[in-house]
């Protein structure tokens, strides 16, 4: 079956395919994990949700982190429920939910809820125009590649190589940080 261009690429808002509204970026058939990382709290409740946060969804297992283990039995009991919770808030995941599973890690949990959480606040932004992790471009990046250009014809009078790349780094990552 043959898809519009604007299906395909489109990211804004909820797209309709038969019965079901949904939100994708790219495929209709892939479901956007970050919105139910930003629902969170609204599917669970405000205490569940400070000791919990979705880890992945591989092969139709939504794992879920805990901070700990009373959290991961007592969810464990209230699986269908849980599982039909998400369902109610986000149709799509029914084909993408068939088993929930809780795993417990207290050093980790703290970490990885914040970088879910932030990283499902990124991806849900409608104008999202530099990333929040400043300093951090990759060198194959246009901006940084344009930031190198731009420093290494200015330095160009230097000829210490190695003297002309510290300052050229050092003039990129100032750049970058502004």
């Amino acid at each position: 079956m043959f898809k519009k261009l604007s299906d395909v690429f489109s990211n804004s808002g909820y797209k309709k395919s038969g019965q079901k509204n949904y939100r994708y970026k790219t495929n209709p058939d892939v479901i956007d994990f970050h919105l139910l990382v930003n629902d969170w709290e609204n599917i669970v409740g405000p205490k569940l949700a400070k000791n919990t946060v979705p880890l992945k969804n591989q092969n139709k297992v939504l794992t879920i982190l805990t901070n700990h283990p009373a959290y991961a039995q007592q969810l464990s009991f209230m699986e269908n429920m849980l599982r039909e919770k998400i369902i109610e808030k986000h149709p799509p995941f029914k084909s993408f939910i068939k088993k929930i599973i809780f795993q417990t890690s207290t050093e980790y949990f703290d970490n990885k809820k914040q970088e879910l959480e932030e990283t499902a606040r990124y991806h849900s932004s409608e104008t999202v125009t530099k990333p929040d992790f400043k300093g951090k471009l990759h060198p194959h990046n246009p901006e940084y590649k344009k930031y190198l250009t731009k420093f290494e014809d200015e330095y160009s009078f230097i000829e210490d190589r190695e003297l002309k790349e510290r300052l050229v780094s050092i003039a990129v990552q100032r750049e970058l940080l502004k």
